[in-house]
Parts: C-alpha cells; structure tokens; sequence
C-alpha cells in the first residue's frame, strides 16, 4: 500500500512537472519562453551580471535561471509576430511590472530595461537599453513541426548556435605547456559560444531553436 501511494505521488509530481514547459511555434505577448538549440540542447542564457547592458547572449546548459527565461512583449502592433524579447533578469522588480503591465507591456517598460539586441556591424546578439528600434525586434519562422528560426526584423537574418568554442594558446605559452600534460590540458579551454546572426538556412541545424513555454507564475 505505502509503495502504491508513493508511486503514485511520483508519478503526479511528473506529469505536472512536465506540464510546466510546453513547445510553441508562435509567440504570444505576456508570456515566458525558453529557446533550446537543437546542435547541444543548449538555451539561450545572459552571460553576466542582471540587467547590465552589453552583456552577451550565450547558448549554455539549461539550470532554470532568470537568466535563462524570456518575456515576449508585442513590439508594434497586435498580430505582427514582432517581438521584444526581455531576459526575466532585469534590475528592477519583475513580480511589479508583470503585474502592472498586462493591458501594454511595450509602453511599460521600465527606464533601465534591457532587450535582445543585436549589433549589425559584427552579428553578435547581447543585451541593450530598450530604444525601440527594429534591431531588438524579433519574429519566428516555421522550419518543422516544433523547430523554427529566430529572426532579427532590422536585418532579415537569423539567430545561430555556434557551439562551444575553443580558444588555444599560442607562442611560448604553448610550448612551455607542452612540457607536461598538465599544462598541455591547461593548454585547451572551453567557451560557451555567443549567439550571433547569419544569413537565414532552413537547412542549418545551428539555426534550428525549439520554443517552449514556461508555464508558471513570473
């Protein structure tokens, strides 16, 4: 009896654990997302300090941080799939603004908001004051059931997952650490990669993200 009952509750727990995050090919305004890379499983993650602008854009392991949810806020108008998108990882007090804003998120936003932006020039994605201009505005794009593209409005080109980078010593530094293999280890360091955009292919899996919705209280 004690091991059907136990059994029981564990199995409840799951399915409501499960419920908590559902994929999406759309966004909605108001609501909470997490992006996933189909090349490592990795989901988009502010790599630094909350609400600092400049802060980069990473892909990295999922570990349920505010760092690592998204807001979507309508950018212009109803129905446009353009969208803000806001790291829950903001200087000022979330549980506030998501409850005084739900009738017009856009024109709420606090001074010191920072969005996905990204910067032309050198394709990097980071985060930046909200200014309202079509670089930090973002829409999906089907690729499959349940895959799509994220792309930037300003420049028609879409979000890519590098992949873990690797950076190698160079010069006397690499010979010295040729040594022993301690240093030789020493030698090879691992990176998350940050976001950046290409130009859009539906056929690169580095451009493939999975969108699911957070579902609970924020």
């Amino acid at each position: 009896m004690y091991f059907s009952r136990s059994f029981s509750f564990i199995f409840a727990t799951s399915i409501v654990s499960l419920s908590l995050i559902t994929t999406n090919s759309a966004l909605r305004d108001g609501n909470l997302y997490r992006f996933t890379s189909l090349v490592d499983e990795n989901v988009f993650t502010v790599s630094g300090r909350a609400g600092l602008s400049g802060t980069n854009i990473t892909a990295e392991p999922w570990q349920d941080g505010s760092n690592q949810k998204w807001l979507a806020v309508e950018a212009v108008t109803s129905g446009s799939n353009r969208f803000l998108l806001l790291s829950k990882w903001q200087s000022w007090d979330w549980n506030k603004f998501t409850k005084d804003s739900t009738k017009n998120r856009k024109n709420s936003l606090p001074d010191s908001t920072v969005v996905t932006t990204v910067d032309p020039s050198t394709g990097i994605i980071f985060q930046a004051g909200y200014t309202g201009k079509s670089v930090q505005q973002w829409k999906l794009v089907d690729v499959s059931k349940g895959v799509v593209s994220i792309r930037n409005v300003e420049t028609e080109t879409c979000v890519s997952n590098p992949g873990e980078q690797t950076k190698r010593e160079k010069g006397v530094q690499k010979a010295v650490h040729k040594v022993t293999k301690l240093f030789a280890k020493q030698a090879k360091k691992h990176q998350p990669g940050v976001l950046n955009i290409i130009n859009c292919d539906a056929t690169d899996d580095k451009q493939m993200w999975r969108v699911e919705e957070i579902q609970q209280a924020y």
